[in-house]
């Protein structure tokens, strides 16, 4: 495990109606600016740890989790558009750094989709910038204006194909709690020689596979790979009809035996004997 250096500590600030979490590192200096450091897409500000621990000097560091990402909550909508996180960078500037006359300009670094942030934002706010470091943020690929329909129509789709992955999450919960149940009783007609801890190892092994499968056909629907119906009816009546069938198998057996041991289990005739007669 990683020991870090210099450990950071964590606050909350009000943006924008969020709860941002920020990591901060050192304290605040009259000399020096605040170093801002913004990380990527499917990233979180604690990836920041590596690069404060490699810095020959300490400093006054401010690493926000955007919006949606780490512990910052989300808002409860399902896409973000760039001006939104230019947006939430000057409140956290504001607060960081002062606003208006008292604002001081900073020291801003991005990565990845951090690095097309700042420089967006630098464009519109280079007043706010002393330095400026884009790291991996390669810009907005080219796009001619007649593509516009298409791929508005292209977002369209993929935000209803969103919900249908989170619709198929929250009833394939519920069908999975079902489905569990069934699976309960099955596990609990195992011969009772594999003992306690091998029925709650194969209940184990079967919730990971289970939740696994939920997850992947989530991004699957949400993907377009597969629709929602056929997935949920592969999955979750797959095993549906394993379980019931199991206890069918299970309860047929149990039917055999006990038809077995009330024939074998009637009145034993009592053994016969046999008189010897003197031999003369």
């Amino acid at each position: 495990m990683y020991h870090a250096l210099r450990p950071s500590r964590s606050e909350f600030v009000p943006v924008r109606n969020l709860r941002y979490h920020v990591r901060l590192w050192g304290q605040p200096s009259a000399e020096r600016p605040p170093l801002v450091l913004v990380h990527g897409w499917m990233d979180v500000a604690a990836s920041w740890q590596f690069v404060v621990d490699a810095l020959a000097e300490e400093r006054f560091i401010v690493a926000p989790d955007w919006r949606g990402f780490g512990l910052t909550d989300g808002g409860g909508v399902d896409n973000y558009w760039l001006p939104d996180y230019l947006a939430d960078l000057e409140w956290l500037l504001d607060h960081y750094a002062g606003e208006g006359e008292a604002a001081r300009p900073v020291d801003l670094v991005g990565h990845s989709m951090g690095g097309n942030v700042v420089m967006h934002y630098a464009g519109v706010r280079p007043e706010r910038i002393r330095r400026l470091v884009n790291l991996e943020g390669f810009g907005m690929p080219a796009r001619q204006p007649e593509e516009a329909p298409a791929r508005y129509g292209q977002w369209i789709d993929e935000l209803k194909r969103l919900h249908r992955g989170e619709l198929a999450w929250r009833v394939g919960m519920l069908l999975a709690a079902i489905n569990f149940v069934l699976l309960a009783l099955a596990v609990s007609s195992v011969n009772p020689r594999v003992g306690r801890s091998g029925n709650l190892l194969f209940a184990l092994f079967a919730f990971v596979i289970y939740y696994n499968l939920l997850n992947l056909g989530q991004s699957w629907i949400s993907s377009g790979r597969y629709g929602m119906g056929g997935f949920m009816l592969l999955l979750h009546g797959g095993v549906a009809l394993f379980a019931i069938s199991w206890l069918t198998l299970r309860n047929n057996n149990w039917a055999r035996r006990k038809s077995r041991g009330g024939q074998a289990s009637g009145p034993t005739p009592p053994p016969s004997t046999t008189r010897l007669e003197p031999t003369p």
